[in-house]
């Protein structure tokens, strides 16, 4: 739920259009009136209600059955303390509390949110938590808690013993805050871009949220919606191999994806994926940098026109 809080605040913004453009093209037309309902709740830079953001361990599904089962008084007390200060809420939230249907209609409008958002993408996103959370791990295992905050997020965190310095987006939404024995969970977030974000109820233990390690905004072209336009014609096949072909098509549509993505898209072995990509490079279709220990492939011009080469029929 946190992704999707993400996701929703990065599809309302304006920046990083060169990664994000053609997702944001591809959900915002299609809006649904319950999905705006659920929009106006979180805004782009600002705070947005405890009870959108349930912590409980599970699936997505899951996660959006524990929302829709959230009661009145905690809908009640979430806005109160949302909107005490100069953020404003909309004029119908207050009717969250006593009017089901509406109630029903936001919940509606997160799940579609949902579907369009992140659904395609979860299990890359999964993937990128994963190796976010294992680097957080080593540092943690190397050099202590000291170490860890110390890299946590260069430039919004500082760690001045025994103070953790946190800046915001919004200079505004500064405050101090005590742990007071709750501890401090820090999450790796796929979809938090360079800053770092805090979620804190005053009640249970506050959550962290730091960009994944080693990662850049590249990472977000994971998020690029498949393409029709570029489908591997028999040709391409029988020139490739279908494997190879599928390969090239899968870097073509997204663009920036590395090995192990690659691998997972296709259901074959890393080292398969490495092999059919070293030949596509080699023969100038793809092309491949490094980041970290990660290489990452996009399309050269001659793969693209390769794939969008209309058949020629032969009588």
């Amino acid at each position: 739920m946190a992704e999707l809080l993400q996701a929703t605040r990065l599809v309302q913004r304006a920046g990083h259009q060169a990664q994000l453009a053609a997702w944001r093209r591809s959900v915002l037309p299609h809006l649904t009136p319950q999905a705006r309902i659920a929009l106006a709740l979180v805004p782009a830079y600002g705070t947005t209600p405890d009870f959108m953001n349930p912590t409980h361990n599970g699936t997505p599904e899951e996660a959006l059955e524990i929302l829709r089962a959230t009661p009145p008084q905690q809908i009640a007390a979430d806005l109160t303390s949302t909107y005490m200060g100069a953020q404003r809420s909309p004029v119908w939230a207050h009717r969250l509390i006593d009017d089901a249907d509406l109630r029903e209609a936001l919940f509606d409008g997160w799940a579609f949110l949902y579907e369009r958002l992140l659904q395609p993408y979860w299990a890359g996103i999964t993937d990128r938590h994963a190796s976010g959370r294992a680097a957080r791990l080593r540092q943690f295992m190397s050099g202590g808690t000291e170490a860890l905050l110390a890299q946590a997020c260069p430039g919004w965190i500082q760690w001045k013993p025994p103070v953790l310095e946190f800046r915001t987006v919004l200079e505004a939404a500064d405050f101090d805050l005590f742990l007071e024995g709750r501890g401090l969970q820090i999450q790796p977030s796929p979809l938090q871009i360079t800053s770092a974000s805090l979620s804190d109820d005053g009640h249970t233990q506050p959550v962290l949220f730091l960009p994944v390690e080693g990662e850049d905004l590249a990472a977000l072209t994971q998020l690029t919606p498949p393409s029709p336009a570029h489908q591997s014609t028999p040709a391409v096949t029988a020139l490739l191999g279908r494997t190879r072909a599928a390969v090239l098509e899968t870097i073509t549509q997204h663009d920036g994806t590395t090995t192990t993505e690659l691998a997972r898209r296709l259901q074959i072995s890393p080292a398969s994926a490495s092999e059919h990509a070293t030949v596509l490079r080699q023969a100038g279709l793809i092309h491949t940098t490094r980041q970290g220990n990660k290489a990452v492939h996009s399309p050269t011009s001659l793969g693209t026109n390769l794939l969008n080469a209309p058949a020629r029929l032969h009588s």
